[in-house]
């Protein structure tokens, strides 16, 4: 059923490319999205599996200006402060794993930024959550945006 939803959810956004200016609500930051590549979905995808391994070796993918909201609304800016958080939560969450979803490469194509958007859950020592997160690669190849959201598991 999940699957089902994630397909349709990626035809809607197909869809909504083509016909941006037909829609009900006008969006505050674009309803002109294409699907992009997978070699941006590929690094941030990376980013996950260094987490996993609490090896955070590829620093210089953060621009120095990356910006993070995270699920409870705190915002963090900036490079150190970004992997800081990101550091001292991966040392609280003990064990942990990613399984994902979907992941979904799109392009902003009025805004001319890439983007990867994911779906899945994760499992530490807190227990299991499932996520949703968007993250903005800018032209030089770095993370400079980056939003979380997180709920309960699904219970089964």
């Amino acid at each position: 059923m999940r699957k089902l939803f994630f397909l349709v959810l990626a035809c809607a956004l197909i869809a909504t490319a083509t016909r941006a200016q037909s829609l009900p609500y006008n969006a505050n930051y674009s309803s002109n999205f294409k699907i992009g590549t997978h070699d941006l979905s590929s690094m941030v995808l990376k980013l996950y599996k260094e987490y996993e391994a609490n090896d955070f070796k590829n620093e210089s993918w953060f621009a120095d200006t990356v910006m993070v909201i995270l699920p409870n609304g705190q915002v963090l800016q900036g490079k150190e402060t970004v992997l800081n958080t990101f550091k001292e939560a991966r040392r609280s969450d003990g064990d942990t794993k990613f399984e994902f979803d979907a992941i979904l490469p799109a392009i902003s194509v009025d805004r001319k930024e890439n983007w990867v958007c994911l779906w899945g859950n994760s499992t530490t020592g807190q227990g299991k959550s499932e996520f949703q997160a968007i993250w903005r690669i800018n032209k030089d190849r770095k993370v400079d945006f980056i939003k979380l959201f997180t709920a309960q598991a699904t219970q089964q």
